[in-house]
């Protein structure tokens, strides 16, 4: 039995996902060394090829956004799916697994992903962003380099972190915008050094979009917990959410990516 408080935030969640299964294109994919690591690929319907946007998800979470520990989160990240194809991208993700104790075994993971990601029909790997959430921001920040090199320096076009740390040398040297995302529930040094990694991203590349959100009702994993269906990490099941802000903030920004970026019109069509 669902108690009715309870109700808000799994209908939110059904919701997304028969809009997500509507409105896409689905193909799951196995990668890694050993072909153990189950992904995923969501675009809009058509014949593409759409900008791409790759997932990084938090320790413990599968593609889904559903957490392998905590009974209140599962289902978490597919709002944010269904705002990017409704922006006109895809978007891969992938299951995060128990693959090895090191973070290099995470940023080799994430790497084999960005790479099949780009190379599966209907994708645009001139134009990528990456977003992370939780300890899936620790493996973008740690393997970066890495990153980059294998998208391009011109096709990665932004970088958004939710409920991530970062610091002015890695805000510096990231490509394309930057968005971070965390909750006003942070510690005051937290929000100080994301904010000054993106015065460097700023400062460094002046014609990007470099930000800072900071939200209300909210705790340091981004859930909502000001719906009252919220009961905490091992809550109800399904009882917990991102804030909505993040799904229609990540939305605009795609929008107004792939609006900058849209190859050019060729005569004649």
């Amino acid at each position: 039995m669902i108690h009715r408080a309870g109700l808000p935030a799994l209908m939110a969640t059904l919701c997304a996902l028969a809009a997500v299964a509507a409105g896409a294109t689905t193909r799951e994919v196995t990668f890694g060394a050993r072909g153990h690591v189950a992904g995923q690929l969501d675009r809009p319907d058509g014949a593409g090829p759409f900008p791409l946007v790759v997932l990084l998800p938090a320790a413990g979470f599968d593609r889904d956004g559903t957490s392998r520990d905590l009974t209140a989160l599962r289902r978490i990240y597919l709002p944010l799916v269904k705002a990017a194809n409704d922006a006109g991208w895809a978007v891969f993700r992938y299951d995060w697994t128990r693959g090895g104790p090191t973070r290099k075994d995470d940023v080799d993971r994430a790497l084999a992903g960005i790479r099949t990601a780009l190379d599966l029909p209907g994708v645009d790997p001139t134009r990528v962003v990456l977003v992370a959430h939780g300890a899936g921001g620790q493996v973008l920040r740690t393997g970066y380099p890495e990153f980059e090199e294998a998208i391009g320096y011109r096709a990665l076009a932004g970088v958004v972190l939710l409920a991530s740390d970062i610091g002015p040398q890695t805000g510096g040297r990231m490509a394309g915008d930057l968005v971070v995302i965390m909750s006003r529930a942070n510690m005051p040094e937290a929000i100080a050094e994301a904010t000054s990694a993106v015065a460097v991203h700023r400062r460094s590349m002046p014609d990007r979009r470099a930000e800072v959100l900071l939200l209300d009702g909210s705790n340091l994993a981004l859930c909502d917990t000001a719906d009252t269906a919220w009961r905490g990490w091992n809550g109800l099941p399904g009882s917990g959410r991102l804030r909505v802000e993040i799904g229609e903030r990540l939305g605009k920004l795609l929008r107004d990516i792939a609006a900058e970026t849209a190859p050019p019109v060729q005569a004649g069509r």
